[in-house]
């Protein structure tokens, strides 16, 4: 996220001219959809990497979220929380005995 963000400044700064603020600021607007509208009018090639960026800004964010979503659902995420679960039952016994026996 943060290097989406490097990249839509980074973009406005050099397509625009414009100062790091307004061009972190339109990066944010952009890519978070609030749809505040532009800073400044837009030159057409920025209109072209505005398209681009909410683009692609759309696809990164997509696959995130997929990934995030495919690891809160797998086996493993499961596990790590049963193992957590037990490690803190662990942590609160106090003064038990264990028996271990054949039979």
């Amino acid at each position: 996220m943060l290097a989406l963000l490097m990249a839509g400044t980074l973009g406005y700064m050099g397509i625009e001219g414009w100062s790091l603020r307004e061009a972190l600021y339109m990066a944010i607007i952009t890519v978070t959809t609030i749809g505040y509208g532009e800073v400044r009018p837009l030159s057409p090639a920025g209109q072209l990497f505005t398209i681009g960026y909410i683009a692609s800004s759309t696809v990164i964010f997509l696959y995130a979220a997929s990934s995030l979503g495919a690891f809160l659902l797998s086996e493993e995420f499961r596990f790590l929380f049963q193992l957590e679960r037990t490690r803190r039952r662990i942590r609160k016994m106090k003064n038990h005995v264990i028996l271990c026996g054949y039979g």
